[in-house]
């Protein structure tokens, strides 16, 4: 017993510091809920497709075999572009593990600073030069998204697919527009919770697209208001 009273105040001070300690801490990312957002986001596009007789499982086979005819590059005319550009484009595929071989780089006449198809990406290089280093690495990244998730060959096949039978699904508020929507979110979203770098880059991005030409209607691409919001949420996260 007196060994027992000896012992028992560093007991107590051993046991005391470890009944304040809660007993299971579960690190929340402040990011997560974006991907869950997104693919609640996504689901609602496939119930809007279901509803007009499309299927995600029935579509992928023959999206498959399909898929090849949308790998023509076209006429594309050359483009010429400074190293530390070049430099910029080869970083962000390496960020999102993209092979840069697979990946090329063309010169585009579309009034767009930059688009992509699954294999190549093409430059304006009028407009992509209006931007800001920091908006220009966030717009790559953007079009790396597109490449990743094959957006441009699927949506081309999805929108074959109702103009199969369902030409009233063409319109802004139709399941097709609704999914042509999602994809530019997701390609956003993914693109700004990689780091705090590429979430300043989008808000940076937005910020100068509203000064050059303002809001716009929400019909390809959630509205430019709505994506300057995002932005500043997701990069306030960081």
């Amino acid at each position: 017993m007196a060994i027992l009273k000896r012992l028992l105040p560093n007991l107590l001070g051993i046991l005391l510091p470890l009944t304040s300690l809660p007993l299971y801490t579960e690190h929340v990312d402040p990011l997560n809920h974006y991907d869950q957002k997104l693919l609640a986001q996504e689901n609602y596009c496939w119930k809007r497709f279901e509803a007009i007789g499309i299927y995600r499982n029935s579509i992928q086979v023959p999206y498959l075999k399909e898929a090849q005819n949308y790998q023509t590059i076209f006429d594309s005319p050359k483009i010429d572009l400074p190293q530390e550009t070049l430099t910029l484009i080869y970083r962000v595929m390496n960020d999102f593990g993209i092979n840069p071989r697979s990946i090329s780089i063309v010169g585009s006449n579309n009034p767009f600073a930059i688009t992509a198809r699954d294999f190549a990406i093409f430059i304006n290089k009028e407009y992509f030069f209006r931007y800001s280093t920091k908006a220009q690495l966030f717009l790559v990244a953007h079009e790396m998204q597109h490449i990743i998730y094959k957006d441009n060959s699927f949506c081309h096949f999805l929108t074959n697919a109702v103009k199969n039978g369902k030409l009233n699904e063409i319109r802004h508020d139709g399941a097709l527009y609704t999914y042509l929507r999602f994809t530019e979110l997701r390609a956003d979203v993914k693109a700004a919770i990689f780091s705090k770098e590429y979430a300043q880059g989008y808000v940076a991005f937005i910020e100068e697209l509203l000064a050059l030409e303002g809001d716009t209607d929400g019909i390809t691409h959630p509205k430019n208001s709505e994506r300057l919001n995002l932005g500043r949420e997701i990069l306030a996260a960081f």
